[in-house]
């Protein structure tokens, strides 16, 4: 085989160089798109997760108004209903409930009569509550330092009324009403939280006998529906998780919603500073972002990222301002491809 000459050799190194400087280029090139491109998947996210933000603590603010004048109604409607008071000669034996462990116990109490109705035998007057103003109410009848529910539209896991179902002593709500204080913010009610607000109900003397109770789910159907609709670049669904990392609405891929929720509720760091970390699941690595307020804990919607590019986007968390509960919101996204 005859050797090249020098001419062939120099050509041939020549172009050499410049194949290998044009696959160098489009590598680096390759690269530098893809960071790029996952630097503005990461600011579409943070964008997504502050409007997300702004949009839940908006409904939050209103909820809140609503469940106050949704309790001035109720009590409207109870003063035109007529004279609460308790009849010493009528005894009622009553099944109850603790609703924050679940104990049950028996007990007698005096029946409570509002005008011509002992509110134990009607529930005339929470319908018309939730006829007329669409919220779930509650007649509680104190009884050794508990509010018992005796009429009741606020409903069990099966959504029957949770009659007999009582706020113990040691309960900031019944603190509260025995303060002579209204009371308002979420509550757990069978495993669901609500919110909620109270108010005693005094008798002549001015005692606190009771309280009204108002209710509605602390993520209504409308918010459910609203955080579902978020996504980025119109690909994913949303999902809530708890401070327990329950699921409130169920996530399509629930091993990575679920390895996000516990990596955001067990990361300590983000109570100092906004950041990003990464999170491993069986379905993919996440670059997650929360920001933190100034009450120095997660408050707004955290969001995650796949490390490969072109799959999904992640948004989470939300706690509502001033509330009992870590309701968190989250959102999540995939494309296929690569």
């Amino acid at each position: 085989m005859p050797s090249l000459g020098f001419r062939s050799k120099l050509y041939l190194a020549s172009i050499s160089m410049v194949v290998i400087t044009i696959v160098s280029m489009a590598a680096v090139n390759s690269i530098q798109s893809r960071n790029e491109y996952f630097e503005s998947g990461l600011t579409a996210l943070e964008n997504v997760s502050g409007t997300l933000l702004e949009t839940v603590a908006m409904q939050d603010r209103l909820a809140r108004k609503k469940i106050l004048s949704d309790l001035n109604i109720f009590r409207s409607v109870m003063g035109i209903s007529g004279l609460p008071m308790l009849e010493s000669l009528y005894d009622v034996d009553m099944d109850i409930i603790d609703q924050t462990t679940g104990k049950t116990g028996s007990t007698t109490i005096p029946a409570f009569k509002l005008g011509s109705k002992y509110l134990h035998e009607s529930t005339a007057l929470v319908d018309g509550m939730a006829e007329t103003a669409g919220v779930r109410t509650s007649v509680l009848q104190l009884d050794n330092k508990r509010f018992i529910r005796i009429s009741t539209t606020v409903p069990d896991r099966n959504g029957k009324p949770v009659q007999g179902l009582y706020v113990p002593e040691n309960s900031p709500i019944s603190k509260t009403l025995l303060a002579g204080k209204r009371f308002d913010g979420v509550v757990t009610i069978h495993g669901k939280k609500f919110l909620a607000a109270y108010e005693a109900i005094r008798d002549f003397d001015e005692n606190v006998m009771g309280a009204m109770e108002v209710v509605r789910p602390l993520i209504s159907s409308e918010l459910a529906g609203l955080i579902g609709r978020v996504n980025v670049g119109g690909k994913g669904y949303s999902y809530v998780f708890d401070a327990d990392g329950s699921f409130s609405t169920p996530p399509a891929d629930e091993q990575a919603a679920q390895a996000v929720a516990s990596a955001a509720l067990t990361n300590t760091d983000l109570k100092k500073s906004p950041h990003t970390f990464t999170t491993e699941s069986p379905t993919g690595t996440y670059q997650s972002r929360v920001p933190t307020s100034h009450h120095g804990t997660p408050t707004s919607p955290l969001l995650s990222a796949p490390t490969t590019f072109s799959q999904a986007w992640t948004n989470e968390s939300y706690k509502a301002p001033l509330s009992a509960a870590h309701c968190r919101y989250c959102s999540q996204s995939s494309s296929s491809g690569s």
